[in-house]
């Protein structure tokens, strides 16, 4: 009892000792910040108290401020009880900001503003208009001929390169961009220039803070290829483009005609925002990081360290970057506007996981995008020596690689990787290269829209959506599905794979699969089955297999390019769909070095009995490209899919109408016939007649094949005719006061039936004498004016409308006076008529509910807006757009919301009902400014600007 007792006194005293530490923009820094009220106002102040932090104890700080500095760890936390940096109160994530404002700018020319910046780094990298990363100018433009490259003409060694287009300025002390290989892109500062020839040394700092030495350039450039000049006041022509003066401290930009002060401008004064530095056992949780210059978040040499929930903007080279370090957790974080790379995790590591991300816009302006590093480009570059999970993140826009992974015992699963390769090739949506590693597997990830980018290489590679380089070994890739690749891209591309296995693969619309024999390395033990391989166009390639050396003494030896082929591995049940008739490709060379044979394409058939390969393999079924579809789910729940017709999957599996896709995989499907609906009846609207007339149509009507129809009545009055029971529609007559229930039956060949019912109301005169019903078209809005004479017992007027002169609805309702032997006048105002002709009746009903209608009048309505706006605005918390618009009639809409830069952030089309429609659309985070929405029809377009703040 003792013993526990003395337990529970030593946990008590361990909770007891975890403290909180709370920083507002609001405390001081004179308190204890071991209370709200006591709160610390500086990260300054934090930076300086660590001595006071123990293990087990957070900093927190306050929920909607923005704190500005550069938080430097001083403590490690222990196993259990990390140091945990957060947040506290209400509102949106507490920001920790490395930007400084610009202000006071002074037209010097040309379109060109300058502020003194003293704050700003020397070496700035990141630079905003409105929270929105800008390009440093560069020569020529990225939109100009050639992608914006020179084309490079001569080199000597890797000090100079000769360029024609550089003889008519000299750009001493700016920097030279290279594109030196196509997935290689350097930076150098130019240390003189003799007319088109520019010399440079390498002064760029590597991004890595742990690596004081900068590496050199790796190797000189060839001609052909590019280079472009950067970070020099002279190119400065295009809106948002900057220079920085880091002599006279002195920031330039380009506005051209526009005043720089409606904007919010701000540069990058702080290299990181969150330095971990070794320290151990760290958490960083629900705070936004923006505007650092290097890396948002940096550790190294470390452990236990864990990013999550955190909003992370703006950075200059990477958002999160650790080294050497283990047991790393980055998971649930919003990344945009990263210039070199978002996640960087290496060294190499152990136990690393990244999971559930959102990874945009990595890596896209291609001179701000180069620090010597391996991982320049990546949106995800991971490498351990054991143990990583890279999981359900959604990678949109990247320079070069979407994930790069190096190490054994690696799962790269259910990831969506959208846009890459966007400045770089010769890479891929998920890439590794050669490494002695196994049990790595690639499984569950959607890939779609790989980007070719020509300019400014002389080099024939693409990016390819699953690229295992170098000999790469031990890789299971299963159950991926990829699309669309500009280029000659491939869906799975291999250069002497080992011990890897391809299985359940979809690939669709660009290049199958490719297998290379790269100089002498050899390959081992490769299978690939069960494979969808979807060629859409002719130029697509469903499979290539080459070899740069016949006769090498690696494994598998061969003496011909059919030998090659026939040990390739396992290649057998795979699916395949094909334009041209000849889309197997092979060619080789006979030794290493030497010229490459061409021999022509093969057939399917001819791929088979010459190779031995895909003898289980069959056909999709037969197809054009426009009864192709290719749907996908890149979420983890399941999705339904609508379909407009039925469709076939590959495997012949049938869908009517939807298809219901589990979690990261994909269907193709080939349009087969007309969608089956279900059998549905139609009895037509509700009659109601008066006395005299006692007789009708009953008008039915049905969706599906229909064999037999049958009128019956269910419910009324004992009289009454029906005329033609066994017609969709027949007259009925001989009707007394009441109401009557008719119910029209429909059956079709295969014994289904449906119903619907229909009510006639036979009523007789009400004692309201109508005297004149008309209207008047009054500016496309109609004044509708009634005359009575006398009302007794009247209720109340409903107003109905029609635009076919057969199915009439309400708009309105008045009350009646209810005064006998007195002319009553009336008037009701329709302020959004139809187009075209506009059929108007009174139903004038009396107290006890019967009723009587009027003669029916039209009017002719020539000019009707599209659509009448009456707000449109921002939810609380900027999550939602909320509109509130009236139409007369069922149409589609389109919405855009854009910035002031006119960058879209967020469109959607949307289906207008008839009436009254509240529109509520959750659109991606933004930030505080003004923005512009904007609707529009074929016939109509209303634009607002909407103000968001925080």
């Amino acid at each position: 009892m003792k013993q526990l007792l003395l337990l529970l006194l030593i946990f008590n005293i361990t909770i007891a000792e975890s403290k909180n530490f709370y920083i507002s923009a609001k405390g001081s820094d004179s308190n204890t910040g071991l209370t709200q009220a006591a709160a610390w106002q500086t990260i300054t102040k934090l930076n300086a108290s660590f001595g006071a932090i123990a293990p087990g104890d957070s900093i927190l700080f306050k929920c909607g401020e923005t704190f500005y500095g550069s938080v430097i760890l001083g403590k490690s936390g222990t196993s259990g009880n990390p140091i945990v940096l957060g947040a506290y109160g209400n509102g949106s994530q507490p920001v920790i900001s490395g930007l400084t404002p610009l202000s006071l700018w002074t037209a010097i020319g040309n379109g060109v503003y300058q502020a003194f910046a003293p704050a700003v780094k020397n070496a700035v990298n990141m630079v905003t208009i409105n929270n929105i990363p800008q390009e440093v100018g560069r020569y020529p433009n990225s939109d100009s001929a050639n992608g914006g490259y020179l084309t490079v003409t001569a080199y000597s060694g890797n000090t100079s390169m000769s360029s024609a287009g550089l003889g008519s300025v000299d750009w001493t002390g700016a920097e030279v961009v290279a594109r030196k290989m196509s997935y290689i892109i350097e930076k150098n500062r130019i240390s003189a220039q003799s007319a088109n020839t520019v010399s440079y040394i390498q002064t760029i700092q590597t991004i890595n803070p742990r690596n004081s030495n900068t590496p050199p350039p790796t190797f000189p450039i060839s001609p052909g290829f590019g280079l472009f000049i950067q970070r020099d006041a002279r190119t400065l022509n295009k809106f948002g483009e900057w220079f920085y003066d880091s002599t006279g401290h002195v920031m330039k930009m380009y506005f051209g005609t526009t005043d720089p002060g409606s904007f919010t401008i701000q540069a990058s004064s702080v290299d990181t925002l969150i330095n971990i530095e070794s320290h151990t056992n760290i958490t960083v949780t629900n705070l936004n990081l923006t505007g650092a210059n290097m890396a948002a978040v940096f550790f190294h040499d470390g452990s236990n360290v864990s990013v999550t929930k955190c909003t992370i903007t703006n950075s200059g080279a990477k958002a999160i970057y650790g080294w050497y370090s283990f047991n790393t957790l980055i998971d649930g974080n919003l990344i945009n506007y990263s210039l070199c790379g978002a996640i960087d995790v290496r060294g190499p590591a152990t136990n690393v996981t990244i999971t559930n991300n959102s990874i945009k816009n990595t890596a896209l302006f291609t001179g701000m995008s180069s620090f010597y590093d391996p991982a320049d480009g990546n949106a995800i570059y991971v490498g351990v020596s054991m143990g990583a999970r890279v999981s359900h993140n959604n990678v949109d826009s990247t320079g070069y690689n979407g994930i790069h992974f190096d190490g054994s015992y690696v799962n790269i699963d259910s990831n969506y990787i959208n846009y890459y390769c966007a400045n770089r090739n010769d890479g891929g949506g998920i890439y590794t290269f050669n490494s002695p590693n196994t049990n790595r597997t690639i499984r569950n990830n959607i890939i779609t829209n790989g980007v070719f980018v020509p300019f400014g290489t002389q080099e024939q590679t693409d990016a390819q959506a699953i690229y295992l380089d170098g000999g790469a070994r031990g890789v299971e890739i299963k159950n991926n599905s990829v699309s669309t690749i500009g280029g000659t891209g491939f869906g799975i591309f291999m250069n002497s794979p080992k011990d890897v296995v391809v299985r359940d693969n979809t690939v669709f619309n660009c290049n199958g699969w490719y297998v290379g024999r790269q100089l002498n390395d050899s390959m081992s033990n490769f299978s690939l089955k069960k494979n969808i391989i979807f060629n859409t166009v002719a130029t697509q390639t469903a499979a290539l297999h080459t070899h740069s050396g016949l006769n090498t003494i690696t494994t598998p030896v061969v003496k011909n390019i059919q030998q090659s082929l026939q040990l390739l591995g396992a290649v057998d049940s795979n699916c395949y769909n094909f334009v041209t008739p000849t889309p197997f490709y092979w060619y080789y060379a006979t030794t290493i070095g030497g010229g490459f044979t061409f021999p022509p394409s093969a057939s399917f058939a001819t791929w088979q009995s010459y190779t031995g390969l895909d003898a289980h393999s069959s056909l999709a079924p037969a197809n054009t490209f426009a009864n192709q579809r290719f749907e996908y789910n890149a979420t983890s729940t399941s999705k339904t899919i609508t379909l407009d017709a039925i469709y076939v999957g590959v495997d012949s599996a049938v869908y009517n109408g939807s298809i219901i896709l589990q979690p990261y995989t994909s269907a193709i499907l080939i349009k087969s016939g007309v969608l089956q609906t279900a059998l549905k009846a139609d009895a037509g609207t509700d009659i109601s007649l008066v006395l005299p007339t006692n007789n009708t149509v009953l008008k039915g009507s049905a969706v599906g094949t229909v064999i037999s129809y049958t009128w019956t009545k269910i419910a009324g009055p004992a009289q009454f005719t029906i005329a033609t029971p066994n017609n969709p529609s027949t007259a009925i007559s001989n009707l007394s006061t009441g109401k009557y229930t008719f119910q029209f039956k429909v059956i079709n060949s295969v014994g289904d039936s449906a119903v619907a019912m229909v009510n006639v109301t036979e009523t007789g005169l009400l004692p309201v004498t109508l005297i004149d019903f008309s209207a008047k078209n009054n500016n496309d809005k109609i004044d509708l004016q009634w005359q009575i004479a006398s009302e007794i017992n009247a209720s109340h007027y409903t107003i109905e409308r029609s635009g076919d002169y057969q199915h009439f609805e309400s708009i309105g309702q008045l009350a009646a006076n209810d005064l006998a032997n007195i002319q009553v006048n009336y008037n009701f105002l329709d302020n959004f008529p139809l187009k075209g002709n506009n059929f108007y009746r009174l139903v004038m009903i009396d107290k006890d509910g019967t009723f009587s209608y009027s003669k029916t009048i039209s009017v002719e309505v020539k000019n009707v807006p599209s659509f009448t706006l009456f707000n449109m605005e921002l939810s609380t918390g900027n999550s939602n757009l909320k509109i509130n618009l009236t139409t007369n009639y069922q149409q589609k809409i389109q919405l855009v919301l854009a910035d002031v830069t006119g960058r879209i952030i967020y469109t959607n089309q949307l289906q207008l009902q008839k009436g009254f429609n509240a529109i509520d659309k959750k659109i991606p985070a933004i930030n505080t400014g003004v923005y512009y929405a904007k609707l529009f029809t074929e016939q109509l377009t209303v634009t607002k600007p909407i103000l968001s703040f925080h």
